[in-house]
């Protein structure tokens, strides 16, 4: 019999937690039945007005110590979310100067026949070029980009790698003897 009461105790108890946790309408009716019974009941009010007042004035202050709080975390989260969004802005432009690069090398190595072409410092033949004007429906899905590494940029380089006219500059440098394409490299 007592151990019935006590499963039906523990039972309750863990309902009633659960019910706390996942249901924010639960917790806010158990709120009001509490404030209703134990709280500043009008009555209680208009007998300790000063009591009242200075129960008001510590909620108000932790409630603001927790708005200012979670003011400090949305503007870390701000900062770090907008720190993310230049990375990735620096990134794709990046990848569009690459392949504006790569674009124009094929281009002119198409045009002018000259075969292998080499961009920064990987050598590519006319096959393992895709075909001009393809789309990325069209290329080779089973193709997997591995081992691309860029030279780290020095803090006196640009992101950019164009002239100011729209056109590549020419590499500063001795470029690594590469046979493979970027591709194949491991």
């Amino acid at each position: 019999m007592l151990s019935r009461a006590l499963g039906l105790v523990v039972l309750l108890g863990v309902g009633g937690a659960a019910a706390w946790a996942f249901s924010p309408g639960f917790r806010a009716q158990m709120a009001a039945m509490w404030d209703s019974q134990a709280g500043w009941t009008e009555a209680a009010r208009r007998s300790d007005p000063a009591g009242f007042v200075a129960h008001a004035e510590a909620k108000l202050q932790q409630d603001l110590a927790t708005m200012e709080q979670t003011r400090r975390e949305l503007a870390a989260e701000v900062g770090r979310l907008s720190k993310t969004a230049r990375e990735q802005s620096a990134l794709a432009e990046q990848a569009r100067t690459l392949a504006e690069q790569f674009r124009a090398e094929y281009q002119r190595a198409k045009d002018e026949g000259t075969f292998p072409i080499e961009v920064r410092g990987a050598a590519y033949t006319e096959p393992q070029e895709p075909k001009a004007g393809a789309s990325a429906s069209d290329v080779d899905a089973s193709v997997e980009v591995t081992g691309a590494s860029f030279p780290p940029q020095s803090p006196f380089q640009s992101q950019s790698q164009t002239d100011g006219k729209g056109k590549p500059r020419a590499a500063k440098g001795k470029k690594p003897d590469r046979t493979k394409p970027i591709f194949q490299q491991s």
